[in-house]
């Protein structure tokens, strides 16, 4: 991992746990948003570059940088930047610090680090 996307990683860490002991999440027009923590949430309340922490597995690969991630609630398409060494296994536990993609009517995330589950 590049130490720009370490320091990316830590800080949004940071932000998630301040957001999550805070529970309001992010804000838009003032409105409140509540911190995304599943699959579920992120398809159905989910704003276009709004953070998610979702814990899961990888359990399929789509392409180069497209796979499957899967909770206890769902599964979602998540892209991974296939210029970083990402250390998972298929169907390893894993906790993702993530960025919703909303487009229309399709929901994706961009994983911006993954990390052990708590």
């Amino acid at each position: 991992m590049t130490n720009t996307r370490m320091l990316l990683a830590a800080a949004l860490c940071a932000l998630v746990a301040t957001t999550a002991q805070a529970g309001d999440g992010h804000r838009i027009k003032g409105k409140k948003l509540p911190t995304l923590t599943t699959v579920e949430e992120v398809v159905k309340y989910g704003r276009d570059d709004q953070y998610a922490e979702l814990v899961g597995r990888f359990t399929e690969r789509f392409s180069k940088e497209d796979f499957r991630f899967e909770d206890q609630t769902g599964a979602i398409v998540a892209e991974l930047d296939n210029d970083e060494d990402w250390n998972f296994a298929k169907d390893q536990l894993v906790r993702i610090l993530a960025e919703v993609d909303r487009d229309h009517d399709k929901v994706t995330i961009e994983v911006l680090a993954i990390l052990p589950p708590r």
